[in-house]
């Protein structure tokens, strides 16, 4: 082949064969495959089986966070609970008398355990969190330490996070937008990375969490 075809070409066609080689994908994130291996907590099961309850208490606990979830109304009211201490952190047990907000599209509690989205606000519990979609950024503070978004706004490696949780992680399998899910769990930069969503998707994160090498607990 050297002798019809010039080093040159040779080099270059090597270079975008490696360029172009999708077998290892997180390997295009650098600043996160250098970072510490992540702690990546899948909470699947059917609707209102309690499966995002645990993953955005422990979001609501942490110094630095993110959720990413399909839709912008759903980062909305993620950032509303936030930002109104609606959301009881992990680690603080919720009050016997407040009375849980039934009006919401985050599951319900796991079975007997108290409710953790509380219908009125505590001041304890409040959090600065800004809101980053397609369409809107509500920036509440400069420095605050959570922010929810849609899939498609998230930052990638370029912030780090104790907490992130990624919702509806089955979508990763949609045909049109399953890139941004992809994208999401290949690259955000976290401590504890909580995936919610139905079991179909666990043989999926298992195949890419096996090429990262990030730890994967499956509730």
């Amino acid at each position: 082949l050297s002798e019809v075809v010039s080093p040159e070409t040779i080099l270059a066609i090597s270079a975008l064969f490696r360029a172009a080689d999708l077998l290892h994908p997180g390997s295009a994130y650098t600043i996160t495959r250098s970072a510490p291996k992540r702690k990546v907590i899948m909470h699947v099961g059917p609707t209102n089986s309690g499966k995002t309850h645990n993953a955005l208490r422990a979001l609501a606990s942490a110094e630095h966070g993110i959720y990413a979830g399909p839709l912008r109304l759903l980062a909305h009211e993620i950032f509303d609970r936030l930002n109104k201490g609606q959301i009881i952190p992990l680690g603080q047990d919720p009050d016997a008398d407040a009375e849980p907000d039934e009006d919401t599209s985050i599951d319900a509690a796991p079975l007997g355990e108290k409710p953790a989205i509380q219908k009125q606000g505590d001041k304890r519990y409040v959090r600065a969190c800004n809101l980053i979609t397609g369409e809107e950024q509500r920036i509440v503070d400069e420095n605050a330490g959570l922010t929810s978004c849609t899939v498609e706004m998230t930052p990638g490696g370029t912030r780090q996070f104790d907490v992130a949780v990624i919702d509806e992680i089955q979508m990763i399998a949609d045909p049109d937008r399953g890139g941004a899910w992809s994208f999401a769990v290949l690259s955000i930069n976290a401590k504890e990375l909580h995936l919610c969503g139905e079991e179909t998707a666990v043989p999926v994160i298992e195949n890419i969490l096996r090429d990262t090498g990030d730890e994967l607990i499956v509730n």
